[in-house]
């Protein structure tokens, strides 16, 4: 994943959702770029077995979501986790529904 792009979606959605300062901001950064670095690295290695790299990848996750109670609370914790980051559309489009005419 392009670590800054990744930081541009979840960053911004961190400081609204748990009203962080800048200095929390700064500590949430860091160690989203250390997250996003250590996940490129885990799936780069071709060394590894698959199942060895997604072992690797859910143990950075534990290991992120235990770091993050310097700048949060439990809750927080939570709501993060819970939140999901991707970047969907947020319209849903709507189906057009065809009338069927009897020709006559």
């Amino acid at each position: 994943v392009d670590t800054y792009e990744e930081l541009e979606k979840v960053l911004p959605k961190c400081v609204e959702m748990f009203s962080l300062d800048d200095f929390e901001r700064e500590i949430l950064k860091g160690m989203l770029v250390k997250k996003y670095d250590s996940y490129n690295k885990i799936v780069e290695n071709t060394d590894m077995s698959k199942q060895a790299r997604q072992e690797g990848l859910k143990n950075l996750e534990i290991e992120f979501i235990k770091s993050l109670s310097v700048i949060l609370s439990p809750d927080e914790i939570t709501i993060y986790v819970d939140t999901d980051f991707t970047d969907k559309a947020e319209k849903k489009k709507k189906k057009r529904r065809k009338k069927r005419r009897n020709k006559e």
